[in-house]
């Protein structure tokens, strides 16, 4: 009953802020909620479900069709999928993360401060960091050691990227040294995550910590002896058990919100696997094929849209799977929203592996990272054996595609890793109106232009961000 009642709110409060979308949004200039009328657990549940509802949705979306994971058959999301891409399409998702999600999350630890709850307070801070990636590697420098703070700075500045990542590597070492003693009960109320388990929310620290670290291997600022050196710690994710999801409820408002916006609204159509994936996994006969995609109605073969062209034909064009046009699919309504996995765990270790970075066992790592993302994705043991006997090991490269492929339904890390690594190559899609050149970030939004217009960067999106080198 307990897990009901935060569903039911979140439900509630994704529907306030959902079902407002077409006007102004909260932004990073808002003050945040006044920590002394809300409690703890409507803020921690309200955070992770704006948090998981965007990640899962929009910047999903959107990053899927940049990296060609996805693509556009019908003219709603044509323009991203050749890369039109509008600061005013692009207002939602950086107000959500500040008006929303980070907004909740400092009211939380105010009042997780005052009520001397330091396991909540040190989540909110892991939810905190988590955050402030997703956003810098969807833009670049962005309001970070001002933001949040709306008494000091009506107009936050906007820190380097540079300094945020070594900054979120800080946050996540405090969290985990707040994160001592006895569990407190109250977070079992509030956390949808992890259901206050600490043990899986330390692993979690540990990846994310791990994540910005190879994030950050190709940069001057780059420190291998610390890489080293958490590698040799470990604790990190290990089995999907432990992956970090937000599940969602078979209820009306309590939806997956690719099953809500699409599904459900009667728009299935709108989407369909993009080549460029398809073409990859049929080269190596993937079994999670049967999970990523379906086959057209009398075909046996998977085939994928290319990006840019709207629809060439959809005759025999594989779409995505049922949870995205069966409007009775209970397992379509309740899919989890993926924010971190086992299976990118082990992929981060390998590559560390394989660059020297850590004594790890290379072919152990990559074989352990492509088995949980295929037991995640529910492909018989059977199959997983034969894949990994046609498919071994060879080199960076190939576990590079690998866990681009791994990423699905990922858009944002397969999109980041895709910048940071170069793979799989990826033609520019038809039609595009970037030149020849696949964008390298989200632009800023338009409202960030009207109200904070002195300190937004000069960087467009073919401007390649810190790491990406």
């Amino acid at each position: 009953m307990k897990k009901i009642s935060i569903y039911s709110l979140v439900a509630f409060t994704l529907l306030i802020f959902v079902g407002g979308c077409e006007s102004d949004f909260l932004d990073v200039n808002q003050n945040p909620n006044d920590p002394t009328e809300v409690e703890t657990e409507y803020l921690v549940a309200a955070a992770e479900g704006a948090l998981a509802y965007y990640m899962g949705f929009e910047v999903n979306r959107d990053a899927s069709l940049i990296c060609q994971q996805w693509s556009s058959i019908y003219t709603q999301y044509w323009d991203v999928d050749k890369y039109r891409l509008l600061p005013t399409d692009f207002d939602n998702h950086w107000s959500n993360f500040y008006g929303q999600t980070l907004s909740d999350l400092n009211a939380a630890i105010k009042l997780s401060e005052q009520r001397n709850s330091p396991n909540i307070k040190a989540v909110c801070m892991l939810l905190q960091a988590y955050t402030y990636q997703a956003i810098t590697d969807m833009w670049g420098d962005a309001p970070f050691s001002q933001a949040m703070q709306i008494d000091e700075y009506i107009t936050p500045a906007y820190d380097n990227v540079s300094d945020i990542y070594p900054a979120l590597l800080s946050m996540i070492d405090d969290a985990i040294d707040l994160m001592e003693g006895e569990e407190e009960p109250t977070l079992l109320l509030q956390d949808v995550i992890y259901n206050g388990d600490l043990t899986k929310w330390k692993a979690f620290a540990q990846t994310l910590k791990l994540r910005l670290m190879m994030r950050m291997s190709n940069t001057d600022e780059f420190t291998s002896s610390d890489l080293t050196a958490l590698i040799a710690e470990g604790g990190f994710i290990e089995s999907n058990n432990g992956n970090a999801i937000f599940t969602y409820g078979t209820t009306t408002n309590n939806y997956n919100p690719l099953f809500e916006r699409f599904t459900s609204a009667g728009r299935s159509n709108d989407l369909a696997p993009s080549s460029t994936i398809v073409d990859l996994m049929n080269d190596t006969n993937d079994p999670r094929r049967t999970n990523y995609f379906e086959l057209a109605s009398g075909t046996t073969e998977y085939i994928g849209n290319p990006n840019g062209y709207g629809a060439i034909t959809t005759e025999n064009l594989s779409r995505l799977p049922s949870w995205w046009y069966d409007r009775n699919d209970q397992a379509g309504m309740s899919r989890p929203t993926l924010l971190m996995t086992s299976s990118e765990a082990y992929f981060l270790l390998a590559e560390a592996a394989a660059r020297g970075f850590s004594s790890g066992d290379v072919n152990d790592l990559y074989n352990q990272a492509v088995t949980q993302s295929m037991l995640q994705w529910e492909v018989p043991e059977e199959d997983i054996s034969t894949f990994l006997s046609n498919n071994s090991y060879v080199d960076l490269d190939g576990l590079y595609v690998q866990k681009y492929i791994s990423l699905y339904d990922q858009g944002l890390e397969a999109y980041s890793e895709w910048r940071r690594s170069g793979l799989p190559v990826l033609a520019v899609a038809a039609n595009s109106q970037n030149g020849d050149r696949i964008p390298v970030r989200f632009p800023y939004p338009y409202d960030e232009f009207s109200t904070n217009s002195d300190n937004v960067p000069d960087d467009d999106i073919n401007t390649p961000i810190w790491w990406d080198r």
